[in-house]
This record gives C-alpha cells, structure tokens and sequence, in this order.
C-alpha cells in the first residue's frame, strides 16, 4: 500500500521467516544435483545445503551486472525441462490506469 519496492520485498520476506523459510544471502550458486533420497544439494563451492526442494528463480540472462547470468537455464537444463534458447525483447505492459508518469527503467553501461 505504500507503493515501496522495499515494503514489498519486505512483506515477503516477513511471510517467508513466517512460515520457516531459511533465508542464506552472499551465496552464488554454481550446481544444485539432485539427492538419491529426492532432494537436492545446493553449493556455492564452498557451502553446501540439502533441501527437499528447490525453486529456480534467477531471471533471466539480460543484464549480467544485476545477476541476471542465464545459470537458470543451465540449471533447469540439467534436471531434463527444455528451455528455449533466450531472445531479446521488448514487452509492454498494458493497464486501464495511465500510467505514463512509470515510464523507462535505465540502467548504466
């Protein structure tokens, strides 16, 4: 209700912790393998963590710089889901509000 991204990120990170969500934080995943008892590894190289599930929610590969590296793919790849090869675009989003005064996201470089 505040119109704060930061509010927002919040109220799912409360719900998460709420519900007995481990949240880890400066951890890049470099392989998750799945467990012969159905649940999977997850490490960084250094760090490992097992988990009976795993969501896969990297974004896509746009914009390195953000973390946007495409490993989701890759990932996904690797427990057999097709992925399609990722193409560029540009895709508007429509609302009955105007909304003109949002517009244009910029990044550096």
């Amino acid at each position: 209700m505040s119109d704060k991204a930061a509010d927002a990120v919040g109220a799912l990170r409360n719900a998460m912790l709420d519900s007995g969500v481990r949240i880890v934080s400066d951890f890049r995943v470099q392989s998750i393998a799945k467990n012969e008892d159905g649940g999977f590894t997850v490490t960084d190289g250094k760090r490992s963590y097992t988990h009976g599930a795993v969501i896969i929610a990297t974004g896509g590969k746009s914009y390195p710089l953000t973390g946007s590296t495409g490993d989701g793919y890759d990932f996904a790849e690797s427990f057999g889901h097709k992925v399609n090869a990722p193409t560029p675009s540009l895709i508007p989003i429509e609302t009955d509000e105007d909304t003109s005064s949002l517009a244009g996201l910029s990044l550096k470089n």
